[in-house]
């Protein structure tokens, strides 16, 4: 398994199993986004991260292309 971080140009950064990039796309399985927010404790405000679905709420497929045009930093 090859889990990496990957921030693409729209700000989302999410946390994905990269399965092989073809000349100008990548195959990833597993994606979680990955939200920051800000929660308040007895010490005061704290910075938190936070994982979600990205797009299986909406899609029942197993496998996703990103274009590599789209990705920012990985």
């Amino acid at each position: 398994m090859n889990y990496q971080m990957v921030k693409l140009a729209n700000g989302e950064d999410i946390i994905c199993n990269v399965i092989k990039t073809i000349d100008g796309s990548i195959v990833i399985t597993e994606p979680l986004k990955m939200e920051t927010y800000n929660r308040t404790t007895e010490k005061g405000i704290v910075e938190s991260l936070g994982l979600s679905r990205w797009i299986q709420p909406y899609s029942d497929e197993e496998l996703y292309t990103i274009q590599k045009n789209t990705v920012v930093l990985m």
